[in-house]
């Protein structure tokens, strides 16, 4: 019966007791997949620079797209860091009554500190 479910769904009918031995099982099960479909074929020393040769636009109007493409993702991250940090540290406290062994980054994170 379950050869028969293992034929008609595609997966194994039982699943591994560990998850890393099973996940270690299928990457050994992907190596042996690629070694053997392997197209034999290595770029030599200059294929980078026949790629870029190919582009359509200079690799610095690429870098600039890139760039702006980026952007909104930064000024979302930019913002989400600046609410963080100011709801979390305390407007009227100093810096300077962090004590020198405590961890600096762990100060900001930790939302205990408002407390004090």
């Amino acid at each position: 019966m379950k050869e028969e479910e293992k034929k008609m769904t595609g997966k194994p009918a039982e699943a591994p007791e560990n998850r890393q031995e099973g996940l270690a099982a299928r990457l050994e099960q992907a190596r042996i997949y690629f070694r053997r479909h392997h197209a034999g074929v290595d770029p030599d020393a200059g294929f980078a620079g026949r790629v870029v040769a190919r582009l359509e636009r200079p690799a610095t109007d690429l870098l600039g797209w890139a760039a702006w493409k980026l952007l909104p993702a930064t000024l979302a991250l930019a913002l989400v860091l600046a609410w963080f940090a100011l709801r979390v540290t305390p407007g009227t406290g100093s810096v300077a009554s962090v004590s020198p062994v405590e961890d600096p980054v762990g100060w900001v994170l930790n939302e205990s500190e408002v407390a004090r």
